[in-house]
């Protein structure tokens, strides 16, 4: 049974029931329906579908029933689907959830950016479950039941206990239910924040985040904890990080192992990110004197493959502990071609000078975006831009910078990084030529 845990209270009088026809989906995969002259968005609705809606918020629904449903709907296949808010797709079948966010992604680039009629995308559609090799859960503690493991529901801090996710790689999936029966072991008065899985070499590893250090029965209960799961366990609170068991986290991407440490941005879908730096070197048609600039680089997710192609690459990351983190990769890796630099991106100063002296820029943003950044390649005329980013919205917005200067967009592609969820990874090239 789902048991639920509510950090907040809140209550609305009299909401707002009505019946309505969903007009439209958008690319998060939220249905648009129009009542009384107010326009209205709801999760798990389809087009054409007559719904039963519930009033939740300024433009907002949730859906109370489906009175005519879409011959496309299926019945998800979680059991917390609807309740825990990770997945937001699993009405539709696998390969659908991409076909229905293509056009509406197509939609709002031509929406914001300038660009017209665009082609259609190149689609990846990659697995459909057991994807997932990180991932962050919630903690909460009840007075009845003590503290508790799972995820939020949507726009909301009310969390969903699971005792299993089907997106996540079987390695992280077999962690949970004794990660609660640790958290079963810790008092009331425990500063536990959230905790973070990783499915890495050599072995998987946990981290804890806390709002206070771990006393020693709690650091002997991690340490037993992480012996018996055969797992790696850091701790991260308010003033020190360290390794209880273990002392590195790495991936492998091809012949390269990437080094990271647990906290550090990494692209949660392995078999993705390896097609997705693939279509990087097919796309920026890289060649030996080429000079690469690497945008928000991270740890080396593409600095490094793409290092092994080109002149020089000067890679830029806003984390100096992950600037740090990628000198050391390229040592290990024995890349003595790549600059690493730590910079605020959203400071035009910071690519000051640098621009002019590359041919090929990279960019991998958070959801963010980078308009500053894409400001300044653009102003230097850099011949080939791939722009990817986890939000297509700000992509788009991004991309009128590109049009402004007079970039075309030479082709482009959707991957679904992040399926069952309305979330998508869009990669598009730029070329000033």
């Amino acid at each position: 049974m789902v048991q639920f845990y509510k950090i907040k209270h809140s209550s609305k009088n009299n909401p707002t029931v009505f019946k309505g026809f969903v007009s439209a989906i958008d690319h998060r995969l939220q249905g648009i329906i129009h009542y009384q002259q107010q326009t209205y968005f709801a999760q798990d609705v389809l087009p054409e579908e007559e719904v039963q809606l519930k009033v939740t918020g300024k433009r907002k629904a949730q859906l109370l029933k489906v009175l005519q449903a879409d011959p496309r709907r299926i019945k998800p296949a979680c059991q917390y689907y609807g309740q825990c808010g990770g997945c937001q797709g699993q009405i539709l079948s696998f390969d659908e959830q991409l076909n229905l966010k293509a056009p509406e992604v197509k939609r709002l680039i031509e929406q914001l950016s300038g660009y017209e009629q665009l082609m259609p995308p190149q689609l990846f559609y990659g697995q459909d479950w057991r994807y997932r090799r990180v991932t962050r859960l919630a903690t909460w503690f009840d007075h009845r039941r003590g503290w508790q493991l799972g995820f939020r529901q949507s726009q909301s801090k009310q969390l969903v206990q699971i005792d299993s996710c089907l997106v996540l790689q079987e390695s992280l999936n077999a962690l949970i239910p004794p990660l609660q029966g640790l958290l079963n072991a810790f008092s009331k008065s425990a500063k536990l924040g959230h905790v973070e899985l990783y499915d890495c070499l050599p072995q998987p590893a946990v981290r804890l985040r806390l709002t206070s250090a771990l006393t020693a029965k709690q650091r002997q209960l991690c340490t037993q904890f992480a012996n018996e799961q055969q797992v790696s366990f850091f701790v991260s609170d308010l003033k020190s990080e360290q390794y209880l068991v273990g002392s590195d986290c790495y991936y492998q991407l091809g012949e390269l192992a990437i080094h990271f440490t647990p906290g550090d941005f990494i692209q949660v879908n392995p078999l993705l990110n390896e097609q997705m730096v693939q279509l990087a070197q097919q796309w920026l048609a890289l060649k030996g004197e080429d000079r690469l600039l690497d945008l928000y680089s991270g740890v080396g997710n593409f600095t490094l493959p793409l290092a092994k192609q080109v002149r020089s690459v000067v890679a830029i990351e806003g984390i100096e502990r992950m600037s740090e983190q990628l000198r050391v990769n390229a040592k290990l890796n024995q890349l003595n071609n790549i600059k690493a630099l730590s910079g605020d991106l959203d400071d035009p100063k910071t690519l000051a000078g640098i621009c002019e002296t590359i041919d090929k820029v990279l960019l991998d943003p958070a959801r963010s975006g980078a308009q500053t950044a894409l400001e300044s390649v653009a102003k230097a005329g850099v011949k080939a831009v791939l722009y990817i980013a986890c939000d297509p919205a700000t992509m788009a917005r991004d991309l009128a910078i590109a049009h402004k200067y007079g970039y075309k967009i030479q082709r482009w592609a959707l991957i679904n990084m992040f399926s069952q969820t309305s979330h998508v990874e869009t990669v598009v090239l730029l070329s000033a030529d």
